[in-house]
């Protein structure tokens, strides 16, 4: 089998750094030792571990191995299948099909926003605007070309994705292939459950990758929402190519004891595409974001599986080893916060530039990441609504979410990131939009009644106000008498408009403070979280209806009572005692809220026949 070259590199880059640079004057963390830099095309690897590389690489200098990265668990939303199906995961045995991945197409985001895919010319097309499918080391064409030209794949289906194996790399390296895409699903898994997203959620249909032969380059690829394209080295199996070292107490070290061998970057790579893969499609419109979380992650979840150790990974990613043409922070730092094709954060794919400033909130800014996609998860309107803004308005919002993850408010969320200068100490993204056009929820309360009787029930209404030009789901609205938790309600409430939110309440006599609050919890991010309670003070003033029968309110019942109810029903002679604080209209001796010729009956029965059928108006 003759090897074909196929060059398809977007995304292989990534991070987990450990020994972050301080907010005021980041400096990049070196090893204490020379330490050899590499590009991943040229990895083959002698067995006596000498590395054959060009004399382009860098040499830096390492720092004492800082603390393990910690990606908190968040609850996933992924239902892990159950993978017993087969030995290796696999739910059916590898079969041939035939198809052409590039037909071009429009798939959905979130089931509302059209996304029109152009093989023919290499982009795709969200919202008017038509964007390049980012390719690296290649020409679009070159690129459609190579993946055409494969007659048939081989389709091995997997709870959590369908792989298509080009037939012709496929043969000959069966077992190595299905060994690769086992670890592959595994390991899915776990950034499917740390991040919560999967390809289902955002475009409706279980995650393709596609695996080829990427010829003398150990890894290329390129993925987009729900497709993932991954590229092998022509002699994959091979145990003697495209190793990398580890490094324990920085020194480079060999025989990596992780699951992929000293051959860990075949993970990585996997990890780093389907990372793109399942990224929101505002994400993906942003290239610096999306290859800074695809950097992040495929490290991260490499250390945690125990594939390489967390020192081994802050290498790579302080070096920016698998991004040299780009460079490392430190490179952007001193550039004025430009990389190295003097592109600006925003233009630039970013990579472990990015990911470098992931780890500075993390290290330096206590940033969760559970709290960080539970606050996206919670915010997914916001997050869409951005892209019919622009770009920089998603790169706002994103970085918002990243402070508010920290514990941050966005004065100093705003500091941390903005550009400042050539001399920073600002991280250099220079179009920090305004957040106008967040939503604003603001309550204002009022009662069905104002001077309730003890023991009534009054409607107690919220009126919930969205200024903003988003439209909330999911919001919260809760009620308190004091501390005292009430009611909650979980409501939509419209941009530019409101909800009213009702719920009933009864006391006895006192004076009383209502409270509502409007996402208390604050799940929802706003232009203005001051805003969101409103009180009032209602008073239920005790119930008093007097002496039954007593309509004249001379402290007893007796015929002369009797006589002023038939005056007063039959004779519209009112001289019965007002009862301001009684809930039943006077002369009403039934309690069923009239005065009428059976209250008469009533009260006669009651003096006369000592028949007691009336009410206590307090009571019923």
């Amino acid at each position: 089998m003759s090897p074909r070259r196929l060059i398809l590199a977007v995304c292989f880059f990534s991070i987990v750094v450990n020994t972050p640079f301080s907010s005021g004057s980041p400096q990049p963390v070196r090893p204490a030792k020379p330490a050899a830099r590499y590009s991943d095309k040229d990895l083959l690897i002698a067995p006596d571990h000498t590395l054959v590389r060009d004399s382009s690489e860098l040499v830096g200098e390492k720092k004492g191995q800082s603390r393990r990265s910690s990606i908190r668990q968040r609850p996933t939303r992924i239902a892990k299948t159950d993978v017993a199906h087969h030995p290796h995961g696999q739910l059916r045995e590898p079969v041939i099909v035939k198809r052409n991945p590039l037909q071009n197409k429009t798939i959905m985001y979130r089931n509302k926003i059209p996304i029109k895919i152009d093989y023919d010319k290499g982009t795709y097309t969200v919202l008017g605007k038509d964007i390049p499918i980012p390719v690296d080391n290649a020409e679009w064409e070159e690129v459609r070309n190579a993946l055409q030209s494969v007659e048939s794949w081989v389709n091995i289906s997997y709870p959590r994705f369908n792989a298509f194996v080009d037939s012709d790399f496929y043969e000959g390296r069966e077992q190595a292939i299905e060994d690769y895409l086992d670890k592959l699903h595994a390991r899915l898994l776990e950034l499917e459950s740390q991040t919560g997203w999967s390809s289902e959620e955002f475009y409706g249909k279980k995650l393709d990758i596609y695996v080829y032969d990427s010829g003398s380059s150990c890894t290329d690829g390129f993925a987009f929402g729900g497709e993932a394209y991954i590229g092998l080295h022509t002699l994959f199996g091979n145990s003697n190519i495209c190793k990398k070292p580890y490094y324990v107490d920085g020194v480079e070290t060999w025989n990596n004891p992780g699951e992929y061998g000293d051959q860990w970057m075949f993970g990585w790579i996997g990890l780093h595409e389907t990372s793109h893969a399942i990224n929101p499609l505002p994400f993906l419109n942003s290239n610096w974001l999306t290859e800074g979380l695809a950097e992040y992650f495929g490290f991260n979840i490499l250390v945690d599986y125990g594939d390489i150790n967390s020192e081994t990974a802050d290498y790579y990613v302080e070096n920016a080893n698998f991004s040299l043409n780009y460079g490392s922070f430190g490179d952007y730092v001193s550039n004025d916060y430009k990389d190295k094709f003097n592109n600006e954060i925003q233009v630039s794919r970013g990579y472990d530039i990015t990911a470098w400033m992931f780890s500075m909130m993390r290290d330096n800014h206590s940033l969760d990441w559970s709290e960080f996609f539970s606050i996206l998860d919670d915010n997914m309107r916001l997050l869409d609504d951005s892209m019919s803004l622009g770009q920089y308005y998603t790169d706002t919002f994103v970085i918002d979410v990243f402070g508010k993850a920290s514990g941050l408010d966005w004065a100093s969320t705003e500091t941390i990131w903005r550009y400042d200068g050539p001399g920073g100490p600002g991280w250099g993204v220079r179009n920090i939009m305004d957040r106008n056009w967040y939503p604003d929820l603001a309550p204002i309360l009022n009662f069905s009644n104002g001077s309730p009787l003890a023991g009534e029930t009054i409607d107690v209404m919220a009126t919930v106000s969205n200024n903003g030009d988003v439209s909330l789901m999911d919001v919260s609205v809760r009620f308190y008498e004091g501390t005292m938790l009430l009611d909650e309600q979980i409501v939509d409430v419209p941009a530019q408009g409101n909800t009213v939110v009702t719920s009933g309440f009864s006391a006895g006599d006192g004076t009383y403070t209502i409270t509502v609050k409007v996402d208390e919890d604050d799940v929802k991010i706003e232009t203005d979280d001051t805003n969101n309670d409103d009180s009032e003070v209602i008073t239920f003033t005790a119930c008093d209806c007097g002496i039954k029968g007593d309509v004249n309110d001379d402290a007893s019942t007796d015929p002369l009572d009797v006589t002023y109810l038939v005056n007063f029903v039959y004779l519209s002679q009112d001289a019965l005692a007002e009862r301001p604080d009684c809930p039943y209209p006077k002369g009403d001796m039934n309690c069923d809220e009239s005065a009428d010729p059976l209250d008469v009956t009533y009260l006669v029965n009651y003096v006369y026949l000592s028949q007691d059928a009336l009410c206590d108006g307090c009571s019923e």
